[in-house]
């Protein structure tokens, strides 16, 4: 999806205007409502245009579509609103089939937020929106279903080179994750990361099945099936902070969403990636790569023991800070829905902003190791967190990232940003 800048409406399918409480307050709304040549404010009056937020009212019109978009307060609204909002726009624009859209970006004007900053979030909302799998088809004689251009209508001189990079690249990584599990595999994980971080002039190193065996990651080696490797990202002394994770194949947003922050904030990212054991031995003790030891009793998880050995690497390679992420787990979801979050720490570090902040006290150990891994029936969130502590620098936080992909980069962006801006 491209976009550019225009001072006069053009050409397009439809043109999008922001409608809301007090319209009038808009700057220029009385001659852009008159050369409608609709009774656009009496329209809104009558409630035939919907004014609550995110309600969005279509009118054909002699000059051609007009999608009104409901912003209801608009003093009221959030950056999370405006990506809710603008991501059902962009859906609305692919069932609807158009293609060319002129923003008219004065009617959205927010008092509390900049036009730059309004014209990213709807770039980057409405192509997050808009993604459907590459070769989707409505029918299979029709063209593949696609926005090719937003038109800004504007006379700021606004710079939206990054905003649309990052919601292109996250369109591609969304298209992997789309892949099927047997042409994403761990080894081609591995090749589009190397690739992307190449691009990106950073440097990214795998430690394969031997390495591992080599440095002693025995937890590691007991969650993952043999196609497990760790991708170091940035491992350079220059980098102050760490992102860690441990995917699977067949879930690997997150690990796309921490690379893609990684190599933004050019810190160092380790990451383990491959298939997940289905399951564990029982009474089973096993020695991780600091040589800190683990018993495994019934039930245990591989999914929660395999971000403990890169946990560990990472606490060794002198940053000043670990955020470790993962996926929002089953308990966070039913409880929190896809677009929540959760967060462990220490105490020693900030936590960022989370539905759900747990403080993790240390694990208690059992009678064979210095910590217990089985299937909780409670408490489980704190019994993982426990688990990251023992393995955690002194500065460290944990995430549990939404499942939506574009969630999850917002929030791992801003905690770097915060991170950064603290040096």
């Amino acid at each position: 999806m491209n976009y550019r800048l225009e001072q006069q409406q053009q050409t397009g399918d439809v043109t999008i205007i922001g409608v809301s409480r007090h319209q009038h307050t808009v700057s220029g709304w009385a001659d852009f409502s008159a050369s409608l040549s609709v009774p656009m404010d009496e329209w809104m009056k009558t409630g035939d245009i919907q004014l609550k937020k995110g309600a969005l009212t279509v009118l054909p019109t002699a000059t051609g579509r007009i999608l009104c978009v409901g912003l209801d307060h608009r003093k009221q609204l959030s950056e999370a609103d405006i990506d809710t909002i603008f991501e059902a726009v962009g859906a609305l624009m692919i069932e609807r089939k158009w293609s060319r859209a002129n923003v008219m970006l004065e009617t959205f004007f927010m008092p509390q937020f900049s036009k730059q900053m309004v014209a990213s979030h709807i770039l980057s909302a409405i192509r997050y929106g808009s993604y459907t799998p590459y070769g989707y088809q409505t029918s299979s004689n029709e063209a593949d279903v696609s926005i090719d251009e937003l038109i800004f209508i504007t006379d700021e001189r606004l710079e939206l080179t990054d905003a649309h990079r990052e919601s292109e690249q996250l369109a591609v990584w969304r298209a992997y994750e789309d892949e099927p599990v047997n042409v994403l595999t761990a080894a081609h994980i591995e090749e589009r990361i190397i690739a992307y971080c190449h691009d990106a002039e950073l440097a990214c190193q795998v430690l394969t099945l031997q390495d591992l065996e080599a440095l002693g990651f025995g937890a590691a080696l007991m969650a993952y099936e043999e196609d497990v490797r760790v991708l170091l990202v940035n491992t350079t002394l220059e980098a102050q902070h760490a992102v860690v994770g441990a995917f699977a194949v067949g879930d690997t947003m997150p690990l796309f969403s921490s690379v893609e922050a990684v190599v933004t904030a050019q810190v160092m990212g380790v990451f383990a990636i491959g298939t997940l054991k289905a399951t564990l031995p029982n009474k089973h003790v096993i020695t991780t790569m600091i040589g800190k030891t683990i018993e495994l009793a019934e039930g245990a998880l591989a999914s929660d023991l395999a971000l403990v050995d890169v946990l560990a690497f990472a606490a060794t390679q002198h940053v000043q800070s670990v955020t470790t992420v993962s996926t929002l787990s089953e308990e966070g979801q039913l409880v929190f829905g896809d677009t929540g979050s959760i967060a462990y720490t220490n105490g020693r570090m900030k936590a960022p902003e989370a539905d759900l902040v747990v403080q993790a006290a240390m694990p208690k150990p059992s009678t064979l190791a210095d910590a217990l891994l089985k299937r909780y029936t409670k408490g489980r969130v704190m019994q993982r967190a426990a688990l990251y502590r023992l393995f955690a620098p002194a500065l460290w936080v944990h995430l549990e990232l939404p499942h939506h992909a574009r969630k999850q980069q917002v929030q791992l962006g801003q905690l770097l940003r915060n991170l950064i801006k603290e040096d």
